[in-house]
């Protein structure tokens, strides 16, 4: 509250003064606003409540979540109020927020990003100098990531009143950036193309590839889940694995903390979805029991369905040959022996991650419902499996026949009914 005061000037007038409490010096003594002159007490304390509405005004800006720069944000976002996102999500969202955010929108205040400010941002991310492996560019994944991981922070943003509105809904991106197939199912390898990769697969000098892959191509798991898997994950009587986590194998490559002297990190599946049993193929089974036979001494159906046996924790894939050897397989040589064998197959370049969707595609074409699929697959949301519905034209002809196979035992059970009942159709 202002200390309002009376005083007499040299010439013997009588004035008025006010002081207002403006905060602490950096010294620790107060710091006050002085004025005076006023020709009466009514139009000092006029000036001093306007002096003290700036300095609150002032002190509620400085305070007032929408003033924060969106640098000081993101960091608040990711450290204290999203507190749902997994290890390896939050990585993602750290490495997007770092190299790519803060750069080149960190200085904007919350309440001054807008749709047009992020539509000008996202699009550039395609023709930045310096972004991607081209060095002229990222690519419509990678924005893509970005773009999720702005539009994650500003929901929250949303949702706490710091914004009345999310600006990163729905961006309108430049036609020119937008792959065509797009909005189509990513490329895959048929089943003749997944068998012919693993003939060459089996032609590497480490058996590792072999069985890894094999396991990517029958079980479906995600790169990080295959990697994770323990002979314990293998039952060999029931004939399944069990998917109950996931190396994160980004992070461990960047060099995060890790509780594992070998720098393993192993976390929860994506999602409680992920968690799964996912029936083995025949070549899978038979490939996992040769790898096992050729990696340690004991007979095999000795530890079968022994959940305590000593190697049941040991991870599956551990390099065989070379300067590796009895080290777990990483993340970065997954993806270079893919792109190897690939290539000597002579094959399409693919993903990793597009194995995955391989098997989901073989699947469906083989007649698995789309509620089966999604089980397979660990999706939380059946709209993420929707994109098989109609992925080959063998499917829709499967459907028809099996409704030609339906009337024909409805021919065959009641012939001369049906007859009479079509013939009178058309007389």
């Amino acid at each position: 509250m202002a200390s309002i005061k009376k005083y007499v000037t040299e010439t013997g007038k009588q004035r008025w003064e006010f002081y207002v409490y403006a905060g602490i010096k950096p010294n620790g003594k107060p710091r006050q606003i002085h004025r005076r002159g006023f020709l009466t007490s009514r139009e000092a304390k006029r000036n001093a409540s306007r002096i003290e509405s700036e300095l609150l005004d002032t002190e509620y800006e400085a305070h007032e979540p929408s003033q924060m720069p969106i640098s000081e944000y993101m960091n608040k976002w990711l450290n204290e109020l999203k507190i749902d996102a997994k290890r390896g999500t939050k990585l993602t969202y750290r490495e997007n927020i770092e190299q790519y955010i803060i750069p080149n929108i960190g200085n904007i205040k919350l309440k001054d990003y807008s749709r047009e400010k992020h539509g000008k941002f996202i699009n550039s991310l395609f023709t930045h100098d310096g972004y991607g492996r081209s060095g002229h560019g990222l690519s419509w994944n990678t924005v893509q990531s970005i773009q999720g991981t702005m539009s994650s922070a500003m929901h929250v943003a949303l949702q706490n009143g710091y914004i009345k509105a999310n600006p990163t809904l729905d961006p309108q991106y430049n036609r020119s950036y937008v792959p065509r197939h797009i909005h189509k199912l990513r490329r895959t390898y048929s089943s003749a193309e997944a068998s012919q990769f693993l003939d060459y697969a089996a032609d590497e000098k480490d058996p590792i590839w072999l069985a890894f892959f094999t396991t990517a191509f029958d079980a479906g798991a995600r790169k990080g889940e295959n990697a994770g898997l323990r002979w314990g994950d293998i039952d060999f009587i029931k004939n399944t694995i069990h998917v109950h986590g996931q190396r994160l194998l980004k992070a461990e490559q960047s060099g995060q903390a890790s509780d594992r002297p070998d720098g393993i990190i192993i976390d929860t599946t994506k999602t409680p979805a992920g968690e799964r049993y996912i029936p083995m193929t025949k070549r899978l089974a038979a490939t996992l029991k040769a790898y096992y036979e050729e990696f340690y001494s004991e007979d095999l159906t000795q530890i079968v369905g022994n959940k305590g046996h000593i190697h049941n924790r040991d991870l599956i894939y551990i390099y065989q040959q070379g300067k590796s050897v009895g080290k777990p397989i990483r993340g970065d040589s997954i993806n270079r022996a893919f792109t190897r064998i690939a290539k000597r197959a002579g094959l399409p370049q693919i993903t990793v991650h597009d194995i995955r969707h391989s098997y989901a595609v073989r699947s469906r074409t083989a007649g698995v419902s789309l509620d089966d699929i999604q089980d397979l697959l660990g999706h939380s949301d059946p709209s993420t499996t929707r994109i098989y519905a109609t992925v080959t034209p063998e499917i829709k002809q499967n459907a028809v026949s099996k409704l030609d196979e339906l009337d024909a035992e409805i021919v065959k059970s009641n012939p001369n009914d049906y007859q009479n009942d079509y013939q009178s159709k058309f007389k």
